[in-house]
């Protein structure tokens, strides 16, 4: 049994989308695509951006740090359209006292629009003061911006 796509039918290329076009295909999501962004491939409409971002907890506060995601920063950010890729801790790098998640975004304004709502929650700002009243549990944090390559299996 196949998984149903959606996107199969979606031209890859601008000629390929102004071909559909003018030969008249009927599909709602080409419709979609002829009224907002005529001549446009699949990978140029539907690009996301994805964060990666890589937090060290201070030595001993890993436990801390994958509870306070796990019981109650993931429901707040499930309340802002936040909903994280996967988490991962290291096994084997530079240090095994990472712990690493990814993001998806349709756009940067997306993401600058539910990060901020989420930082400025009231409910976050309880979560992260209680869960560092004896301490921070966080010793650093980076991130990136990353867009995916044409070849890429995440777009």
């Amino acid at each position: 049994m196949s998984v149903f796509d959606p996107f199969r039918a979606l031209p890859r290329t601008p000629a390929a989308a102004c071909s559909m076009l003018a030969l008249g295909v009927e599909s709602s999501l080409a419709q979609i695509i002829e009224a907002w962004i005529p001549c446009f491939s699949r990978t140029e409409v539907f690009a996301m951006i994805y964060e990666l971002r890589v937090y060290q907890p201070v030595p001993g506060q890993m436990p801390k740090l994958l509870a306070r995601f796990r019981e109650k920063a993931l429901p707040i950010w499930e309340r802002h359209g936040i909903r994280p890729i996967g988490f991962w801790t290291t096994l084997v790098g530079e240090s095994s006292n990472e712990l690493t998640y990814m993001l998806p975004w349709e756009s940067l304004a997306d993401r600058e629009t539910r990060w901020t709502a989420f930082q400025n929650d009231p409910a976050w700002h309880k979560v992260r003061d209680d869960s560092e009243r004896d301490g921070p549990i966080v010793e650093r944090i980076s991130n990136q911006i990353l867009t995916p390559t044409p070849f890429s299996a995440l777009k």
